[in-house]
């Protein structure tokens, strides 16, 4: 008798194990320790020009379209489609910047946080006039034909429809790279000139 209620309480609670491993720890991919090392060094994931001024204002924004301040690349390529990317906003003169802070590996249960491609498309369509153009980090989009790269980065194509339709900068920005922010008036040209595009 004392057997064969051992057997069942282990059974018990083995599946009690198991159902909550997977529940609450399980995730959907093995860690990329080279990606992940690559994120240390907090690299930029989207870069924006924005209207002087108005920094402090889309960076609010940006932070409310990701109350935990997370977001997934559901578009890249291994390993960022099965990691969750911690972010941080900067913003410097005319341009607001997305920084990875951390990484992990997306649990297989858990609410998806908002993908970083219609993020930055609901901020552009939110805030008419204040944002120009948008750099994204090569790593976020991935043509599934292998016919399009984007050694560069990637930005918004113009005239885009519901869906955001993505295209390779044919060179880095200046705005994405900083090279302008100590330039201010060559950098207001470039900025007046993307809006009036």
């Amino acid at each position: 008798m004392e057997g064969g209620l051992l057997i069942h309480a282990a059974w018990l609670l083995s599946f009690t194990f198991i159902f909550f491993y997977r529940r609450y720890f399980e995730t959907v991919a093995p860690r990329d320790p080279a990606f992940e090392a690559s994120c240390a060094s907090r690299p930029v994931l989207a870069a924006l020009s924005v209207v002087p001024g108005a920094e402090a204002e889309l960076a609010a924004k940006l932070r409310a379209l990701a109350p935990r301040g997370e977001v997934i690349a559901t578009l890249g390529g291994w390993p960022w489609v099965h990691y969750v990317l911690r972010v941080e906003t900067e913003s410097s003169w005319g341009v607001l910047t997305l920084r990875i802070v951390g990484v992990r590996v997306l649990r297989s249960h858990e609410a998806r946080p908002p993908t970083v491609t219609l993020m930055l498309d609901e901020l552009r369509r939110g805030a008419p006039g204040l944002v120009g153009e948008t750099w994204l980090h090569e790593g976020v989009y991935l043509d599934v034909t292998g016919r399009l790269t984007a050694p560069h980065g990637w930005r918004f194509a113009p005239g885009s429809g519901d869906r955001p339709v993505l295209e390779a900068w044919p060179a880095p920005p200046p705005f994405a790279l900083g090279a302008v922010a100590h330039d201010e008036a060559r950098f207001f040209r470039y900025v007046k000139a993307s809006f009036a595009r």
